[in-house]
This record gives structure tokens, sequence and C-alpha cells, in this order.
């Protein structure tokens, strides 16, 4: 039905983001199938909508957030598969956005908290990124928590952040 519309009315943009999100959530189905083939392709189709919306109209955060999750998926998926380049540059992607997003409303929490959890994702297939990933996500958590912004359910974040900077140590960049 979704396809339907979208096709009817090109224009027509909140069809074509129920268009994206339908795809999105295929790509969700078929990864918990373990079919990442398909969710692969079924996030591409989101990604693709996705990137027009936000194009045609740069200003609009909701846009800019779902092309992040699109990317965000992506590199997901590509880490499954063990495309680890692949994955880090659907991250960075998807990095960029919520870090634009972030800066230009630092009272958005969840822009906050996409944020950290990108990083994370970064430092997971950057080894050599990893301390520094890891120290901006730290300091992310720290301040949404000093601030009484650091969801409940969150509240493990800084913590964990912590140790896992700890555990890295001086061995950033070693295999």
């Amino acid at each position: 039905i979704r396809e339907h519309l979208a096709a009817q009315d090109a224009g027509n943009a909140e069809w074509q983001r129920d268009l994206s999100v339908s795809h999105e959530r295929i790509g969700d189905v078929r990864r918990a199938q373990g079919d990442v083939e398909g969710a692969l392709a079924a996030y591409r189709a989101s990604l693709a909508i996705a990137e027009r919306l936000a194009a045609h109209d740069a200003g609009n955060a909701a846009w800019q957030r779902d092309l992040s999750i699109s990317h965000n998926k992506i590199g997901d998926v590509r880490q499954a598969q063990g495309d680890l380049d692949g994955a880090l540059a659907a991250y960075r992607a998807s990095l960029a956005i919520g870090e634009r997003l972030a800066a230009q409303d630092a009272g958005n929490a969840a822009w906050q908290r996409d944020t950290i959890v990108l990083l994370v994702k970064v430092s997971e297939v950057a080894p050599a990124e990893a301390r520094a990933c890891l120290t901006r996500a730290l300091e992310i958590a720290r301040g949404l928590a000093a601030t009484g912004r650091l969801a409940p359910v969150d509240a493990w974040m800084p913590e964990d952040l912590q140790r896992r900077v700890a555990a890295i140590g001086g061995n950033e960049g070693r295999g």
C-alpha cells in the first residue's frame, strides 16, 4: 500500500517517509530472521528515500535523523557480515549527521545519546580510534548525567564507558 501511495505522488514527503520506514522495518525483520542480504537490501531502499528527503530539506531534523538511522542500520549489517570497512563507513556517515544534530540542539538528550551509541559502534570496528571515541562518548554521558538529562535506562553508560576506556589503556592501535 505504501509503495502504491508513494508511487502515486512522489512529491508527498510524508508518504515517502512512510515508505522509508516500511523498508526499515522489513530490514529489521529480515535481520532478525538471519537474512542479512535481505536486510541490507531493505535498509538500502530506506536509505535511498531518506537521502532524497534529507537533501530536499536539510533543515528538517527528523529527516536528518532518519538518514542517520539508515546509515547506522547498514553499518550493523555490514559489521554482522564481517565487512568492518563497510560498517565503519556507514557508522561514520551516521555519526557525522548525529554530531551535527547534537551540536544544533545541545539540550536534546536523545541526540546526545545517539552520538554516544555511534561513537561506541565506531570504536568497535576501528580499534585505532577506540580510545578517542570512547573518551568522547564518556564525556557526553557524564555531561548528561551531571545535568540530570541521562535517562534512567541509560544510567549504566558512564560506568561502562569508563570501564571500556580503562580496558584499552595504552593499547590503542595494537592488534
